[in-house]
């Protein structure tokens, strides 16, 4: 278990640090490939997992998936490194220009989500998914108009 989560952080630095490269190369901001690349990057084996089991008629496993790998992300994924570097290096002080607004665009993306299956009374349809999508892709059309025209 311990060789896998060093093997997956060293790729995950590579990683990272490529997709960097590939932005300063592209005069693309690091929040853009943060909140575009990087985010869809590690969201493709969740969505992928949760295809699966959905196909299997597994759909409560699928959201079960997508909203822990999430929570996981945000809390733990941040978490534990911020725990780690502020223990050794002290607080880390956090330029929230972008993140404000990154947050506010996480929530009404959730608020969309839900807002979509009540309506539909938790019945997940072609037209619901393509309803999420279109979300998504609205997230990233403000995004990238928004941090090019401020």
């Amino acid at each position: 278990f311990i060789s896998v989560c060093l093997l997956i952080g060293g790729f995950t630095y590579f990683a990272v640090d490529s997709t960097l490269r590939l932005g300063c190369l592209a005069e693309i901001p690091p929040i853009i490939m943060g909140l575009i690349v990087m985010a869809a990057g590690t969201s493709v084996p969740d969505a992928i997992g949760s295809f699966v089991v959905a196909k299997q008629g597994y759909g409560d496993m699928a959201v079960a998936n997508a909203v822990g790998s999430n929570t996981i992300n945000i809390l733990v994924g941040l978490g534990l490194p911020w725990m780690l570097y502020a223990a050794v290096k002290g607080p880390i002080d956090m330029p929230t220009d972008d993140l404000e607004e990154s947050i506010l665009i996480l929530i009404g993306c959730l608020m969309a989500y839900l807002a979509i299956l009540i309506l539909n009374k938790f019945r997940v349809t072609k037209v619901v998914g393509g309803l999420m999508l279109a979300t998504y892709v609205s997230a990233i059309v403000f995004i990238v108009v928004r941090h090019y025209t401020k």
